[in-house]
């Protein structure tokens, strides 16, 4: 079982000496980032709770790029006159591959991008060999966003980071703690999240939700007035209406949408509005398209109202899916390698990068890839090899390295190939290999 509170402990241990007398004017510094937390007007936690959980547009997104970007394999590299040579057995790239008992890579980067989209920070604990500055890390683990508080000197510059678990207190120092964050121009400490900053359309879109649970509780019908011109009593004014409730409400709603048939001269007037002349899929299709795109995230790509209306096509879907990754995840993974590569490599003058080579989404299109290269074949800008080999075809002993236009008139055998008339140059090659 997964223990961070019993892991934190032991990391604590070793490291009380370390920390005796460091964090001894917490309260003063405590005052400071209580004044920047309020300053953001909402609570993390419910936000979380009401964005995250409860909203499932905006889950659905988040989800996407927290399962997406664990495609991309972060590796390390030296640079070089002749490019960046990787390092394969770097222990940085041995570390991200098991970050500790517990926690596997790709659990590892599903948390980091999960935080930054719902807090918009992500810290990552760096467990230290001897709690030394620059001492090798041995395990990592990723803390709650929402715990975590940090503290600072009188030049406001982080003094260390507490972390709150099961009503216990942690002090991290800043060498302990990678901060990962998406930067909030009026917030120099914490970062902002997509999800603040579509919190009002969150809003709408919980309250409508809210609102269509209510409209079919209350029997699926738009809210109304009996009347009638006789008189009634009190006591039959409350039967009737409850009468009218029963009805409508019924066993499971079985008499939803079923008609009503009025007695003792009753009328019914409507007074709410129904779900088309209050425009309900507008009021949607808009919540939906501004939460979908403070993530970054092509409504096409999920089940949602506007997805299911205008997506539907393999072209659409593939676009979309390299938009993510171009416009949202490859800008998050920068961001990540570039504070790593900062904070944990730049003294060994090595890099962190994350390969991209593999990532489905960001691969050509078969077809598209082979009319590119025969453009450029036929149009002379590459040799007959160079088009075979970027194609994954074996390289062509005879012609290979030549161009279009020096293959035009060459002969096989004594006959004539034309470039273009692919079935003669085959059925030559084969006779005279």
């Amino acid at each position: 079982m997964y223990d961070l509170e019993t892991r934190i402990k032991r990391f604590m241990e070793k490291q009380a000496d370390r920390l005796e007398g460091k964090a001894s004017s917490v309260p003063s510094y405590m005052t400071t980032w209580t004044q920047v937390r309020t300053n953001q007007h909402y609570d993390l936690s419910r936000l979380t709770d009401e964005g995250y959980r409860k909203n499932s547009i905006a889950s659905a997104c988040i989800i996407m790029i927290a399962t997406s970007a664990p495609e991309a394999e972060l590796k390390v590299y030296q640079p070089s006159e002749m490019g960046h040579v990787e390092m394969p057995d770097h222990w940085l790239k041995q570390l991200i591959n098991r970050p500790n008992s517990y926690l596997s890579t790709y659990e590892l980067w599903e948390l980091v991008h999960t935080y930054l989209n719902t807090s918009g920070n992500a810290y990552i604990l760096l467990h230290r060999d001897k709690n030394a500055q620059f001492g090798p890390v041995t395990e990592l683990d990723v803390l709650r966003p929402d715990m975590v508080v940090p503290a600072f000197d009188e030049n406001n510059k982080i003094r260390y980071y507490q972390y709150s678990l099961n009503g216990k207190q942690f002090k991290f120092l800043p060498h302990q703690i990678i901060h990962l964050k998406f930067p909030d121009p009026l917030n120099e400490v914490e970062g902002l999240s997509p999800l603040a900053r579509v919190l009002r359309e969150l809003n709408i879109d919980n309250q409508a939700t809210d609102f269509t649970r209510t409209f079919f509780n209350n029997a699926a019908v738009p809210y109304g007035i009996l009347s009638t011109d006789q008189k009634m009593r009190e006591e039959e004014v409350e039967r009737t209406r409850e009468r009218w409730m029963d009805w409508f409400r019924g066993s499971r709603g079985k008499n939803r949408f079923k008609p009503a048939v009025l007695g003792q001269g009753l009328k019914y007037e409507q007074i709410g509005l129904s779900f088309q002349e209050m425009e309900f899929e507008a009021l949607r299709s808009m919540t939906e398209t501004r939460i979908c795109g403070a993530f970054g995230v092509d409504p096409v790509l999920l089940p949602s109202w506007v997805g299911i209306k205008y997506g539907g096509k393999y072209s659409n879907y593939s676009e979309a899916r390299r938009h993510l990754w171009d416009e949202t995840i490859i800008p998050a993974l920068r961001r990540i390698e570039s504070k790593l590569t900062s904070q944990l490599l730049a003294h060994e003058g090595v890099v962190a990068r994350f390969d991209l080579s593999k990532i489905q989404a960001l691969q050509e299109n078969v077809n598209a890839k082979f009319e590119r290269i025969q453009g450029a074949f036929t149009a002379g800008i590459m040799k007959l090899d160079e088009a075979r080999t970027q194609l994954g075809l074996e390289q062509d002993e005879l012609l290979g390295d030549l161009y279009t236009f020096q293959l035009e008139g060459k002969s096989l055998e004594g006959k004539s190939v034309s470039v273009y008339d692919s079935d003669t140059y085959v059925n030559e090659k084969k006779t005279t290999s």
